[in-house]
This record gives structure tokens, C-alpha cells and sequence, in this order.
């Protein structure tokens, strides 16, 4: 009888180490609190060209380049297209992992519907991982809302991967948005 009330109030314990196991970036997603500071992106903003920067490994960031030709797609076509910048399987070695999620979120009291990118790169020549994720949402008058997500500890792997990853991107020779990395 001693030994079963030991082991029951160590049920807690072996629970809460479970769970923080599991406690992966995809399952951060799901209960991602959105800060309230948006990017509002709108025609005039993009003659410059817009940019999100994560932090990445060995002092680089990957940049994400939103151009003017990304307004003729829908949230959805525009994560093909993100998808499509990302992924190039057979000329350098990489394999991108896209998750998308529905979404919607209340600024300024309006309700903005979008959606969630996750996108996990591995690379075959190394094995190692570069983890990033973003969301657009739609905006006021046809802008879209574009946030980075910030958990730079989720980050992974190589400044020659993360080239790796943009040269298979110019490869592509896809003009609807650029990624590169840039020293800080």
C-alpha cells in the first residue's frame, strides 16, 4: 500500500516530464499567443521592397523578401509559392517540410482570417535542420499582415545549409519573392 501512494504521487512528475518532451516547435503552433505588434504591408510599403529578418546561425539572418508580385496571389496560393522558394529536393540535398494552419486573429477590434507557415529544411548532405515559421494574415484595404514568429532556440543548423537552401531557391529562378542570408 506504501509503495502504490509513492508511486501515485509521483504520477504527476513522470507527466510533467512527458509533456515537456513533446513540447515541440509544430506543438508551440497550436497555442501561439500573437504579440500585438503587426507589419502592415501595403503596395506603397513594398516599392522598397519589405524584409523579415530571423536570427540564425553563425551571425546570419534569413531574410524573407516580399515583392510587389506577391499581391496576385491568395494567402493559400502565396504559401504554394513560399513552398515552391523553399523546396528543391534533388539539386542541393534539401527537404522542406511545410505545416499550414488556419488562422485568425483581432486587431483594433476587426477580425483578420489567415494562415500559419511552419517549415522545417533538412539537409541530406549533413543532416542537419534549419526550423523557421510565419504567418500572413489578411489586412485592411487588401494589405496583407505579415508577422515573423520568434523562437530563434528552434533554429538549427549551418550557415553552408542555410546557403545551401537559398542557392536551391535561385535555382528555381521564381521571381515572386526572394530568401538569402545577410550578416548582422
Amino acid at each position: 500500500m506504501k509503495n502504490l501512494i509513492i508511486f501515485l504521487l509521483f504520477i504527476p512528475f513522470l507527466t510533467s516530464c512527458g509533456e515537456n518532451n513533446h513540447n515541440t516547435y509544430a506543438d508551440d503552433l497550436i497555442s501561439f499567443e500573437y504579440p500585438e505588434s503587426f507589419a502592415i504591408l501595403s503596395e506603397k510599403d513594398l516599392d522598397d521592397f519589405t524584409t523579415i529578418h530571423i536570427d540564425g546561425p553563425e551571425k546570419t539572418s534569413l531574410v524573407i523578401t516580399i515583392t510587389p508580385e506577391l499581391y496576385q496571389y491568395d494567402l493559400h496560393e502565396y504559401s504554394d509559392v513560399m513552398h515552391q522558394l523553399l523546396e528543391n529536393k534533388s539539386k542541393m540535398g534539401n527537404h522542406v517540410v511545410r505545416k499550414t494552419k488556419e488562422i485568425s486573429t483581432t486587431i483594433n477590434g476587426e477580425e483578420h482570417p489567415g494562415i500559419t507557415n511552419y517549415y522545417s529544411a533538412r539537409s541530406f548532405l549533413d543532416k542537419s535542420k534549419f526550423q523557421f515559421s510565419f504567418y500572413i494574415l489578411y489586412g485592411p484595404e487588401n494589405t496583407f499582415i505579415v508577422q515573423e514568429e520568434r523562437r530563434d532556440k528552434y533554429i538549427k543548423g549551418h550557415k553552408d545549409v542555410v546557403e545551401s537552401i537559398i542557392n536551391s531557391i535561385e535555382l528555381q529562378g521564381l521571381n515572386a519573392g526572394q530568401l538569402h542570408t545577410q550578416s548582422l
